[in-house]
């Protein structure tokens, strides 16, 4: 971890803004495919709306989704 947090640090603003860029653009993904999960798992036989709603603020307080 420390190693990569150095990478960072010397990075060039330009070389900087790509990697966030980069980094924003593989969140976007995660997202669409935790929201895609919840919406496969809402009405699942067995799986109720109170397990739905644990899974969905879960997902959100790990930072899965935003």
């Amino acid at each position: 971890m420390h190693d990569r947090a150095v990478k960072i640090r010397k990075m060039t603003d330009e070389q900087l803004c790509k990697y966030i860029d980069d980094t924003q653009g593989k969140n976007d993904t995660r997202d669409k495919s935790v929201s895609k999960f919840l919406t496969c798992v809402a009405g699942l036989k067995g799986i109720g709306k109170t397990t739905e709603n644990k899974l969905y603020y879960l997902a959100r307080e790990k930072g899965f989704i935003d």
